[in-house]
């Protein structure tokens, strides 16, 4: 999942709500070229079908979701830790 993923809170997962596997990664990423080349017709397709899904979603067998915000609750990225840690430093007092 992708830092812009995680801020939108979108996943990318199959009709049955599993992780991806390279097949369909790799069928996305063609079928994401074949759409910004029909100069973005792929992804303007969200407009037209009933289930929401772009180009790569069909193509792929695969959807795009909105996590709720709940889910997200005490969910830090990886570099959060190092982040946390640099804030939360406190210099030693001198006396």
């Amino acid at each position: 999942m992708t830092l812009g993923m995680q801020a939108w809170r979108l996943r990318v997962q199959t009709a049955e709500g599993r992780s991806l596997n390279l097949k369909q990664c790799l069928i996305r990423c063609a079928v994401a070229w074949l759409s910004l080349l029909a100069l973005g017709l792929g992804y303007l397709w969200v407009l037209f079908d009933q289930q929401r899904r772009s180009w790569p979603d069909i193509a792929s067998n695969t959807q795009t979701v909105v996590l709720p915000k709940n889910n997200f609750i005490g969910h830090r990225p990886f570099f959060w830790k190092s982040v946390a840690s640099t804030i939360s430093y406190r210099a030693p007092h001198i006396y």
